[in-house]
């Protein structure tokens, strides 16, 4: 088709979209679970309180370990 193939990414940092990086997904698992709240982490990182809901879930960012 003459069209490029798209690069392969992997998960986390590695995709050129990603707003986090690893550091910051660290920082943000152990706020977790000292009990700070999904909205109050979300504003601090410029993020919505979704994505730390997935974070908290384990459904993105699960290949970082605290």
């Amino acid at each position: 088709t003459g069209l490029a193939r798209a690069p392969d990414v992997g998960p986390g940092e590695r995709c050129p979209a990603a707003k986090l990086n690893n550091g910051k997904v660290r920082d943000i698992k152990r706020r977790l679970m000292a009990g700070e709240t999904k909205r109050g982490i979300a504003r601090d990182y410029g993020v919505s309180a979704g994505t730390i809901g997935f974070i908290a879930q384990g459904a993105t960012w699960n290949h970082i370990t605290i």
